[in-house]
């Protein structure tokens, strides 16, 4: 009982930091993590301090494929679901605009990302304004839209519910798989309020 099977250590020069693991299917998996490297097992491209590193990986952990994704400064990925058609999205949290990232804010910002089942990017899309924004857990809903749940300071930007008192409160957004926001909505009081994780109740 309890045997190692395999062990496989992933990355470059610099640190990596291991963020969620995503089954697919029996024999694949997505490994989403943060990377300070340009080399090794991080081949892709770095677009600034820190990048968003996901690797694809069998089941015995051999890679598939390795990418990174990301602004003109630190990333602070946070979540990462499957989507139906075998790809993903991740959500990061950003405070830079450029590389990858179309639309920037300010202060700190959601970033989310969808790609394909081979790593490539089909739309991205920023969910804040200028205040200080936070995304910490996404999921596909039974409808097959994504949910992002998080917190929001202010009105304003792209955040069109308007929060209670100075702080920040619950931040939920469902947004279609083409990118497009089916509605958004803030919950809360006067003092700080976030999400945490989300779960839908169904039936």
């Amino acid at each position: 009982l309890h045997n190692r099977i395999w062990e496989r250590c992933y990355g470059g020069s610099n640190s990596e930091v291991p963020i969620k693991l995503i089954r697919i299917n029996d024999s694949e998996f997505y490994l989403l993590g943060c990377s300070l490297s340009s080399d090794g097992d991080v081949q892709s491209k770095n677009n600034g301090f820190s990048e968003v590193w996901v690797t694809k990986i069998t089941s015995e952990g051999n890679i598939i494929w390795s990418k990174t994704y990301g602004c003109n400064g630190d990333e602070d990925p946070r979540d990462m679901v499957l989507t139906p058609d075998g790809g993903f999205v991740f959500m990061d949290r950003i405070g830079w605009g450029g590389g990858d990232v179309t639309n920037f804010y300010g202060l700190g910002d959601v970033w989310l990302c969808k790609c394909d089942s081979m790593g490539n990017i089909e739309w991205e899309k920023t969910l804040g304004n200028d205040g200080l924004d936070n995304g910490l857990s996404l999921l596909i809903n039974s409808k097959g839209n994504i949910m992002m749940l998080g917190a929001a300071q202010k009105t304003g930007g792209m955040i069109t519910c308007i929060p209670d008192g100075s702080w920040a409160d619950i931040w939920l957004v469902e947004i279609d798989m083409q990118g497009n926001i089916v509605w958004q909505e803030c919950y809360g009081g006067s003092e700080y309020d976030w999400g945490i994780n989300l779960v839908e109740k169904v039936g």
